[in-house]
């Protein structure tokens, strides 16, 4: 199986003190783990898919929203709840939907969906609680 590797520029995804975004280290980090799957010997057509599925994410690491320098963990914490709160929002609407046409099959799936989109807003509304209860506790404001 040939290690097909591509090194990626160093300002792809970065903010203006060339620190990677968190998306973009996100996306590298799962590029790495497809590279690193297709390199495992698998059948012929996974680890092809496998490839493809790395050389997407990082070709998607130039389109990766950066992360402003000036950015605190707070702005960021928050904007991870507003960006969830927008997702359940359109999830729970795409439901609605759903239901009101009949497509209760399809429903079922997108609800499973809701689920996990809930918890991950319970991630992130737990992680700016505690960004606010570490900047209390340094003494910070906001």
């Amino acid at each position: 199986m040939r290690r097909d590797i591509i090194n990626l520029s160093a300002n792809r995804g970065d903010n203006v003190d060339g620190e990677l975004s968190p998306t973009a280290r996100y996306l590298r980090a799962r590029a790495a783990h497809y590279r690193t799957l297709a390199a495992k010997g698998h059948n012929r057509a996974r680890a092809i898919d496998y490839l493809d599925r790395a050389r997407m994410l990082e070709n998607s690491i130039e389109s990766a929203p950066l992360t402003p320098a000036t950015q605190t963990d707070i702005e960021l914490a928050e904007g991870h709840v507003r960006e969830g709160e927008e997702r359940v929002a359109t999830q729970l609407a795409l439901i609605e939907k759903l239901d009101a046409d009949g497509h209760h099959e399809q429903s079922r799936n997108e609800r499973e969906l809701l689920g996990s989109l809930t918890e991950r807003l319970s991630v992130a509304r737990r992680n700016l609680q505690s960004v606010r209860d570490d900047r209390k506790r340094r003494g910070q404001s906001n």
